[in-house]
């Protein structure tokens, strides 16, 4: 996720909090995320699939990478 506020924006550069749907064929998944900014990586979390992954996303301020891999 990116975001796409402006430098010259009031807002920019506070938290952004947010949740992201994703569409995925039903299954269990192992979900984390990964800032670009500070290289750290959350632990993984099970979550269980019927179509949709509803993730909430932990505050940020600048870009996040959300990573759902299928379970095996």
């Amino acid at each position: 996720l990116a975001d796409a506020r402006e430098v010259n924006e009031a807002d920019a550069g506070s938290e952004i909090k947010t949740s992201v749907t994703l569409e995925v064929p039903a299954a269990s998944y192992s979900v984390s995320v990964f800032s670009p900014v500070t290289g750290l990586t959350s632990q993984s979390v099970p979550i269980q699939s019927n179509g949709q992954l509803k993730v909430q996303v932990p505050p940020f301020k600048d870009d996040i990478v959300v990573r759902a891999r299928r379970a095996n």
